[in-house]
């Protein structure tokens, strides 16, 4: 079933092959006056009285803007927008699906030079030249779509793909095994098309792991850029070109720019105003309070914690650890530079949980930070930390985990932390 799915958008990218119609964007209809108009399952005209399986509302409006909606058979909304004539060939504006349940499916917003994609089913938004077409697949639990534009006269494409299983609504992915077996089987396949693999690295994106791949095609030697991400049970393709390398950095570089993942899982927010930041956890986390006696006298601890026992990632407990010391002891101690502090908190963080293997200098908004992975010492794993010192507060974000490489949950956990204050 899974090479049935990824066939099918190998297939779809190599030949730029997804120019069909599509279930969610019917063929406009002629339209000689304002009424309303029955239609098949096929969308297609029939006379009143027949059974029918969609009916379409138009409007005029006094700007010569005609408002159309459609309809399921049971009266629940299934698009609306707004077209330029009654021959409704030029959208313009927003047009919304809706599933039977009424629930949103996908927003185009037609402008002048662009249109703006956001499927809400598909978890993604983009800002496509032209309006693109879909196509879609389903086999049992597993599903495969592809948003394609393709200009006829320079023969390049954009194109988003996506493939998800409902079998593995958790992250059960590895990303280190099946991000990598995704990705070969695409590069080989776009080798033996297109050409010869000239660069390849690994990227993030709002905490999730992926591949940036660059292709120069054979005959024309232009370049065929390639972007893939793996968000939980979801995996994106984003395809450009094949452009000039001039073209790479304007027309390939503006849409594979424009792509933005939504929220795949739900996280819980949590938001101090006390001590100025908001972070994101899986689930709701627990709050507890302390003072400690430091070397600049007693100081109270802020501690948020949520520990995950039944994750299916690697990783059992996230936590962010908040102390605000007096302003100007701690501008006396840090003498104009931070890595006097740092030095001596991760040297009681090595004291504590263990064996530093991996250190980094890090920032946030102009403020200085470390990154370090630790080796636990009473207990088998790691702890993977990042520093913060702003102004006069300090905090620690941390993740204990099972293996000391990284997952997409370490990155967007770390990444949703923000100060909710100017600074």
């Amino acid at each position: 079933m899974k090479k049935t799915i990824l066939t099918f958008l190998l297939t779809t990218i190599i030949t730029f092959s997804c120019l069909g119609r599509n279930d969610f964007l019917p063929l406009p209809t002629l339209v000689k006056k304002i009424d309303t108009i029955y239609m098949n399952r096929n969308w297609e005209a029939i006379p009143k009285g027949t059974k029918y399986s969609y009916f379409r509302t138009i409007e005029k409006r006094n700007d010569s803007i005609f408002l159309v909606k459609d309809y399921y058979e049971s009266g629940q909304l299934q698009m609306s927008g707004a077209y330029k004539s009654a021959t409704l060939e030029e959208r313009v504006g927003k047009f919304t699906w809706y599933t039977e349940k009424g629930e949103q499916v996908h927003l185009f917003n037609y402008e002048k030079d662009k249109v703006s994609v956001k499927s809400y089913i598909y978890k993604f938004k983009a800002e496509f030249p032209k309006e693109p077409s879909v196509e879609i697949e389903k086999k049992g639990e597993v599903t495969a779509c592809c948003f394609l534009c393709k200009d006829t006269i320079t023969q390049t494409a954009c194109g988003v793909f996506y493939v998800e299983n409902r079998n593995n609504s958790s992250n059960k992915y590895e990303i280190s095994t099946t991000l990598e077996n995704l990705t070969d089987e695409w590069k080989k396949k776009m080798e033996k098309q297109y050409g010869k693999i000239i660069a390849e690295k690994e990227i993030e994106f709002k905490g999730y792991l992926g591949k940036e791949i660059i292709i120069e095609t054979r005959v024309t030697k232009t370049i065929l850029l390639l972007r893939f991400y793996l968000a939980t049970n979801k995996f994106f393709g984003i395809i450009a070109g094949p452009y000039s390398v001039e073209d790479i950095n304007n027309s390939a570089s503006h849409f594979l720019n424009s792509f933005d993942i939504i929220d795949t899982t739900e996280w819980f927010q949590y938001k101090s105003n006390k001590h100025d930041f908001k972070i994101e956890f899986p689930n709701a986390p627990e709050y507890e309070i302390e003072s400690n006696e430091t070397r600049f006298g007693l100081v109270e601890m802020t501690s948020i914690s949520f520990i995950d026992s039944i994750s299916v990632t690697s990783n059992s407990l996230y936590f962010l650890i908040s102390n605000e010391f007096p302003t100007l002891q701690i501008q006396s101690y840090m003498k104009d530079s931070s890595s006097y502090f740092f030095k001596h908190k991760i040297d009681d963080i090595s004291k504590s949980i263990g064996k530093i293997i991996k250190e980094k200098e890090i920032e946030y908004k102009g403020y200085s930070g470390k990154e370090i992975t630790v080796k636990r010492k009473k207990k088998k794993g790691y702890a993977r930390l990042r520093l913060y010192l702003i102004e006069n507060k300090f905090y620690v974000l941390g993740i204990f985990t099972k293996t000391k490489d990284s997952n997409n949950a370490i990155y967007r956990f770390f990444n949703s932390f923000d100060i909710i204050k100017d600074i």
